[in-house]
């Protein structure tokens, strides 16, 4: 898996450990940067009310998406939340 770090502190870091060479350092600023975004994990709150309307609720941003006529496997194949992007892999713990 990938590792991402801010440029200021591996910069900072080189120049207390590694090299003081401006030209080293300089170039670090033009290094190409990734746009990344911490991941949420969180699994999938099944609510049946009644026996025609299932929800199913992401325990990250509490939202619900219905699931009414879909079979038993429906949590397992939706993987990440529709509404915040949560990896749905942490398990429910209710």
């Amino acid at each position: 898996m990938a590792e991402y770090f801010e440029k200021e502190t591996f910069k900072s870091w080189m120049e207390e450990n590694i090299t003081k060479n401006p030209v080293i350092l300089k170039s670090i600023d033009y290094a190409p940067s990734a746009d990344v975004e911490s991941v949420r994990h969180g699994h999938w709150i099944e609510h049946d009310e009644d026996i025609w309307s299932n929800e199913a609720e992401c325990s990250e941003c509490h939202k619900r998406i219905g699931h009414s006529g879909l079979p038993d496997r429906f949590l397992r194949e939706f993987k990440y939340c529709h509404n915040c992007g949560a990896k749905m892999d942490k398990e429910n713990s209710e």
